[in-house]
């Protein structure tokens, strides 16, 4: 059986649910060199679809393909390395692999790279607009949302002192930083809003990239689990390994920062989408420890001490986050950030915590949700379920 057969029916072992057989296969096609063999088999190791997770040696597989010269490799590479998932994490690294996946032709490292640039400042915007123009021309859907679809005018390929020039422009590396500017709202629960904290091009972004992927929201329940229940009616989605880019995790590094929390110690950012008349009812975010379903999460990895929440747009109708114990009610615009604890110094939940999503009146209204742990997870682990599976 060559190489390819060995992978096709690997694929349709996988489609029929014989894993075990579909992972000998997979796993055969890609010793003897398969390249979209170890592509598969790089994801079934980062996700643990088929076997149990082994980040390390997935990602090492990705580099493989990387350093061939692949540019979705590179892409993925930059996008593991920034999240540091199966390696260290590296902002240099990540902007070096996203500037090869460009250079290749991916488009979409090419709308990456031009929102990291004018997140470097309004001087950039000329530059900036000039590579998101390519990426639309290129076909980059969410390039397409930020800058308007393609006009057919031919778009030239950049000139290698382009290149050059846009690399020394991010040399310096994504903006981590937070301003201190935050407003204190509510102290008993340190909510704080940030005005203006993620570029409106940024929230953009994350709208066209987490579209295609939203699906019911899920509740923790007490008693059952993660669930979808009528108390939330929402659609939301996962930045997991195999959605997430460069952009979502600077922008859930950011979030995490602002909540003045170890971003290694953040979850998958998700991102929430309220049509008219969807809400979510009054809920804590933090896992109760007289609730046996959350014993486990609470031993696995500690305690929900923290949420971030980022307002993606503002063409909409009440909808407002309502903290329902302090009878406060609060909307962000574009770009502002929302951040309570949901813990007290003494690590015992905060009940005054109690909050709900209203439901737009008209409009959509999106957001970006961020959870912080008091703790990371162990390295093997971090970020390894998808949705995709």
């Amino acid at each position: 059986m060559t190489p390819n057969a060995q992978y096709q029916r690997g694929l349709a072992l996988n489609g029929a649910g014989q894993g075990a057989a579909a992972l000998e296969l997979v796993a055969g096609a890609a010793g003897r060199g398969h390249a979209e063999a170890q592509l598969q088999l790089a994801l079934w190791l980062l996700t643990g679809h088929n076997t149990p997770a082994r980040p390390r040696e997935g990602f090492q597989l990705v580099q493989g393909l990387a350093i061939n010269g692949d540019p979705f490799a590179q892409g993925f590479c930059a996008s593991l390395v920034a999240g540091g998932t199966g390696t260290g994490q590296s902002w240099p690294k990540a902007i070096s692999w996203l500037l090869l996946a460009a250079q290749g032709g991916l488009a979409r490292a090419i709308t990456q790279l031009a929102l990291l640039l004018l997140d470097r400042g309004p001087e950039h915007s000329k530059a900036a607009q000039r590579w998101l123009a390519l990426a639309a021309a290129a076909g980059d859907a969410a390039a397409q949302h930020i800058f308007g679809a393609p006009d057919g005018s031919a778009h030239a390929w950049p000139a290698p002192e382009e290149w050059a020039s846009l690399e020394a422009a991010l040399a310096p590396g994504p903006q981590l930083a937070v301003a201190e500017n935050a407003e204190l709202l509510e102290p008993s629960i340190e909510l704080c809003r940030y005005p203006r904290l993620v570029a409106p091009d940024l929230c953009a972004y994350l709208c066209a990239a987490a579209e295609p992927f939203l699906s019911p929201a899920h509740v923790n329940d007490a008693a059952a689990g993660e669930r979808v229940d009528h108390s939330r009616t929402n659609e939301a989605m996962g930045f997991y390994p195999l959605e997430a880019d460069v952009i979502s995790y600077l922008v859930r590094w950011r979030l995490a920062v602002a909540a003045r929390r170890d971003p290694q110690c953040a979850e998958v950012l998700s991102v929430l989408r309220y049509q008219p008349g969807q809400r979510y009812l009054p809920h804590f975010d933090f896992f109760d420890p007289e609730f046996p379903a959350h014993k486990s999460h609470l031993g696995a990895r500690g305690q929900r001490v923290s949420t971030a929440l980022l307002y993606l747009n503002d063409n909409y109708h009440e909808g407002q986050t309502h903290f329902v114990s302090l009878e406060r009610r609060v909307r962000g615009g574009r770009g502002d950030v929302l951040t309570f604890t949901n813990v007290g110094h003494d690590g015992t939940v905060n009940r005054e915590t109690l909050h709900e999503g209203l439901a737009p009146a008209q409009g959509q209204k999106w957001l970006a949700s961020l959870w912080i742990r008091d703790r990371a997870e162990p390295d093997d682990d971090r970020h390894m379920q998808s949705l995709a599976d």
